[in-house]
């Protein structure tokens, strides 16, 4: 049976977790509590874990706004890695209230599916 896992790993990419992903990421939601529109800017992580037996490459992330940049590691996350995923939230020029800004990463243990991540708080 091993055999066959191996071989299906190096025909059919990185063997995924019972989650159905093969990177697992600790933190999917950073609430920024309450944040001064006039205030810096706010660097968000999120960490996440590579729960395969074989390296995974995260290889994109997208952002629902300009005001979010997102950052995420270039090289690939050998199993049992643990990453850091960043966003850098601008609050300058956000209206006041609640926001909900979201990411997509995307990765190799499941090409074109993305997760999703949070940045939330209230702009003050």
């Amino acid at each position: 049976m091993t055999v066959i896992a191996a071989v299906l790993g190096l025909v059919c990419g990185p063997l995924v977790s019972a989650s159905g992903r093969g990177l697992h990421y600790v933190d999917s939601v950073v609430d920024l509590g309450e944040v001064m529109a006039s205030g810096p800017k706010r660097v968000c992580r999120f960490r996440v874990v590579n729960m395969t037996d074989s390296a995974v490459s995260i290889y994109g992330a997208t952002t629902t706004c300009g005001c979010t940049l997102p950052d995420y590691p270039k090289t690939p996350l050998a199993p049992g890695d643990t990453a850091v995923v960043t966003a850098v939230f601008d609050p300058s020029g956000q209206p006041p209230g609640q926001f909900l800004k979201k990411l997509r990463v995307l990765d190799t243990s499941l090409p074109g599916q993305g997760v999703q991540l949070r940045v939330q708080g209230i702009i003050k």
